[in-house]
C-alpha cells in the first residue's frame, strides 16, 4: 500500500479512512500561514479523501479493509503471471496538494 505505483509494483490500494500527507489540510494550511480562501480550497480538496485521490493518484481500488485478504491474494495471482523483464518509465499526472 502505497502512494504510487513503484518499480514492478503490482497493485496500490488504499483504505476509504486513507489520508494523504503527514497532516491534514486545515493545520498544513495554518503553518504555512496560508490565506483563508487557499485554506479552504485544500481542505475542500481533502475532503474527497482516498476516492478522489483514486482518480487522480493512481490507485487501482479503495478497499474495504475486511476485503483485504481477497485483495492480496488476488494481487499475488496477478504478479505471479508477470514477465521478469526490467521496468518500463512510466509517466502519472494529476498529483493535487
Amino acid at each position: 500500500m502505497a502512494m504510487n505505483p513503484f518499480d514492478r509494483q503490482t497493485l496500490t490500494l488504499a483504505f476509504p479512512t486513507a489520508h494523504l500527507g503527514a497532516m491534514p489540510a486545515a493545520g498544513g494550511g495554518a503553518a504555512a500561514g496560508l490565506e483563508e480562501d487557499t485554506q479552504q480550497q485544500l481542505a475542500a480538496a481533502e475532503g474527497g479523501g482516498p476516492y478522489a485521490a483514486a482518480d487522480t493518484m493512481g490507485y487501482d481500488e479503495v478497499i474495504d479493509p475486511r476485503e483485504l485478504r481477497d485483495v492480496l491474494l488476488r494481487g499475488l495471482r496477478l504478479a505471479a503471471g508477470r514477465s521478469a523483464e526490467a521496468a518500463q518509465p512510466a509517466r502519472h499526472t494529476g498529483i493535487r496538494p
